[in-house]
C-alpha cells in the first residue's frame, strides 16, 4: 500500500509502531508519539525487520513513573474545524506502576457545506515494574476512528 514515504526510490517504507509492523490504513498522530526512528538503506536490513526500502518506526509514549503531568491543547482551523488533545501521566504507586492515558478528537471542515472529516482517538498505556529488574509494559489504543469526508450529492429536484 502506498503511503508516500519513498526511501532511497525503492519502495514505500514500511511502517511500525514500537518495533512491531503496524497497519498502514492508521497513520501516526502526534497526541501519542514520543519519537520517530526513520532506518534506511542496509541499516534497515541489518537493524530492522528487514526492509530494502526502509522503516519509520513511531515511538509511542510510555508512562513516567515518577512524574504527575498533564496538557489540554486546543486548536482552531479554517472553516470552523478543530482539533483538541488531553493527556494525562498518573504514576499510580511511586517507581512501580504508572498510567498514561491520551484522546485526540480532530475534526477538519471544509469549504464546501456540508462536509467534513473527523477522526477520534484514546490511547492508554501502563508500566509496572512488579520486581527489580523486571518490566511490563502494555498498551491499547481503542477507538481509533476516521470518518472519511462527506460530499453532498445532488438531490433529485434540484437536477430537474
Amino acid at each position: 500500500m502506498a503511503t508516500g514515504n519513498r526511501i532511497r526510490g525503492l519502495s514505500s517504507a514500511d511502517l511500525e509502531v514500537d518495533n512491531f509492523f503496524s497497519s498502514y490504513r492508521i497513520p501516526f498522530d502526534a497526541y501519542n508519539t514520543e519519537a520517530i526512528e526513520i532506518d534506511r538503506g542496509p541499516n534497515s536490513i541489518i537493524f530492522g525487520t528487514g526492509s530494502p526500502a526502509g522503516i519509520v518506526n513511531q515511538e509511542r509514549i510510555q508512562p513516567n513513573l515518577t512524574k504527575f503531568s498533564g496538557s489540554v491543547t486546543l486548536t482552531g482551523r479554517s472553516w470552523g474545524g478543530y482539533r483538541d488533545t488531553v493527556n494525562l501521566n498518573i504514576p499510580i504507586i511511586h517507581d512501580r506502576l504508572g498510567l498514561y492515558v491520551a484522546q485526540v478528537y480532530d475534526s477538519q471542515a471544509f469549504e464546501q457545506k456540508p462536509s467534513s472529516d473527523v477522526t477520534r482517538r484514546q490511547y492508554v498505556a501502563f508500566t509496572l515494574y512488579p520486581f527489580e529488574n523486571h518490566r511490563t509494559k502494555s498498551l491499547a489504543a481503542g477507538n481509533a476512528t476516521a470518518t472519511p469526508p462527506t460530499i453532498p450529492t445532488a438531490s433529485p429536484r434540484s437536477m430537474t
